[in-house]
């Protein structure tokens, strides 16, 4: 695992300049335990936060996080970043681009998240929405404040499914 600043910050400079031709603007890398999922890009603050990781995957999730400058989410810019780099050579993002390719599209995505929430409603009744937050956030691919952007109907569904979860259980026999 790289956690060393310098050689993340190193590493983000050989890959903008190798893959993107330096057109990225100047970002800051950083490991800590408090990134969402794998890794973020925070456009705001110009900072790439990983989660501690393996050297291999940390690289990987690197370039996945360079390839979200300037763009939101997974669409089309993502995705042409992500082409561009596959074509240079990077077998990971070929791989990544087959995999968001093959996901299932996001209406189903979302049928799919509506129907779990009743189940970790029942199975995890002391989650607050921010635990749910991280786990739809997990779940997407995407970062918590883009599952708020893009998710809108989230914290009153995820109400809706507490209170009926609640209900269930004084139901039941004990």
């Amino acid at each position: 695992m790289v956690n060393n600043p310098a050689e993340l910050q190193a590493l983000y400079e050989q890959f903008n300049e190798r893959y993107f031709r330096r057109r990225l603007p100047r970002y800051r890398v950083r490991v800590s335990d408090s990134a969402p999922a794998h890794g973020e890009c925070r456009p705001k603050s110009h900072l790439i936060l990983l989660r501690p990781m393996e050297p291999e995957l940390q690289r990987q999730v690197l370039l996945h996080e360079m390839c979200h400058i300037g763009t939101s989410g997974h669409g089309p810019r993502f995705k042409a970043k992500l082409q561009a780099v596959a074509d240079q050579g990077e077998p990971y993002a070929r791989r990544e681009l087959e995999a968001i390719r093959a996901a299932p599209p996001w209406n189903l995505e979302m049928a799919n998240l509506r129907t779990k929430l009743d189940e970790i409603a029942y199975l995890f009744p002391r989650w607050g929405f921010n635990q749910l937050l991280k786990w739809a956030a997990m779940t997407l691919g995407i970062s918590p404040s883009e599952v708020r952007e893009k998710v809108p109907w989230l914290k009153a569904s995820w109400r809706t499914a507490r209170r009926e979860a609640a209900e269930d259980k004084h139901v039941q026999p004990r």
